[in-house]
């Protein structure tokens, strides 16, 4: 359970990214 909890600190800033860009892509306001 350690190494996934290590592994899951750095997953959910690129979900988190991915998330973000997808739902700008997908309103398509931009910056």
């Amino acid at each position: 359970m350690s190494i996934n909890n290590k592994q899951w600190l750095g997953l959910p800033l690129n979900l988190l990214w991915g998330y973000i860009a997808i739902a700008v892509f997908m309103t398509g306001d931009g910056f």
